[in-house]
């Protein structure tokens, strides 16, 4: 047993393994949607008109369309709508209204496909989709931050079993957003203090291809696994490449966490930096969510962890190791 805290999360939490029994739902079967899906091809109507669509033409290469360009049709790779139900909205300037834009991307017309076994094209359109939309948010010089989260199965808080992405521009900066602000501009080399604890403590999960992945001091979740660059960079969605190459790991590690652990909800999001933030070094997290907060991780600040993060970093080396390659440049 052993009581951490996190400098960089401020995350305080409990390692305390002796609870650690796998939990039934590691091996449940994901239910069965029968309801007629919004996200899949044939009911486009069902959602607002979409705004952006990615289209793989007969060459193999990706076509973005907007606006007006689009029709309801299902000749698309992913697409790109409005929220029905948006947390922000540009409806009032007034202070304290959540002014800003709610979007959903459909990855891929697929209805029981998600990214663990996405063709490379799909990661492509995938990451052109985010591109394309955060572009779009960003033309709006009252938005500050521009926030891209997944949420995996019913756990995750996904409402639509179909694999989506959301994108929320705001006008303002999330409160975890400015803590790093503030931990960056004391420590410009924060997030590289980070990669060197996490080997020195044998954190570190992969190291190739100019990205590292490790479990961080301090987990929300047991198998939490955190990614970023060796290069400090302030925002991969800049850069289409380098974000093609990151969402091939992200494939390979949920890969990994269905081969070990059957169907299981996840969480992932992205840290980037706000608009005209240069000193912001960017990573992502990707939370299974393996565990429920009881009593008391909500009232008291502490989250009780029953996985040591060392050795579940053995673990996910052991299990991508075996198939890295193969997992990585799948057609």
């Amino acid at each position: 047993m052993e009581v951490r805290t996190d400098w960089f999360s401020g995350r305080k939490g409990i390692i305390v393994t002796e609870r650690g029994k796998r939990p039934d739902y590691f091996k449940r079967i994901p239910e069965i949607e029968k309801k007629i899906c919004p996200f899949c091809p044939g009911n486009e109507k069902m959602t607002p008109k979409a705004e952006i669509i990615i289209k793989v033409k007969e060459s193999g290469e990706l076509e973005t369309k907007y606006g007006k360009e689009i029709e309801y049709a299902g000749d698309w790779q992913a697409r790109v709508f409005r929220n029905l139900y948006p947390a922000f909205d540009t409806v009032s300037n007034e202070a304290n209204y959540p002014y800003g834009y709610h979007y959903l991307i459909v990855e891929t017309k697929e209805h029981d496909k998600d990214i663990s076994n996405f063709s490379n094209i799909e990661l492509k359109a995938y990451a052109q989709a985010m591109i394309s939309t955060k572009e779009m948010i960003e033309k709006d010089e009252k938005i500050q931050y521009v926030a891209i989260f997944k949420n995996y199965g019913k756990e995750a808080g996904a409402s639509v079993p179909h694999s989506h992405t959301q994108v929320i521009g705001s006008a303002l900066v999330p409160p975890n957003i400015k803590r790093e602000q503030e931990i960056f501009s004391k420590k410009e080399n924060a997030m590289s203090l980070l990669i060197e604890e996490a080997k020195n403590q044998e954190r570190v999960v992969v190291d190739k291809d100019g990205l590292v992945a490790f479990t961080p001091y301090v987990p929300i979740s047991p198998y939490e696994l955190w990614i970023t660059s060796k290069e400090k960079e302030k925002d991969i969605t800049k850069q289409p490449e380098k974000l093609f190459i990151l969402l091939k790991l992200i494939r390979i590690v949920i890969h990994t966490m269905e081969k070990n652990f059957g169907y299981i909800s996840y969480n992932f999001y992205f840290h980037i930096s706000p608009r005209e933030e240069e000193k912001f070094h960017w990573h992502m997290e990707i939370v299974p969510r393996v565990n429920v907060y009881a009593g008391y991780e909500l009232g008291f600040g502490i989250v009780i962890i029953t996985a040591n993060p060392e050795n579940v970093a053995a673990l996910y080396r052991d299990s991508i190791k075996e198939n890295f390659e193969q997992l990585r440049d799948r057609l």
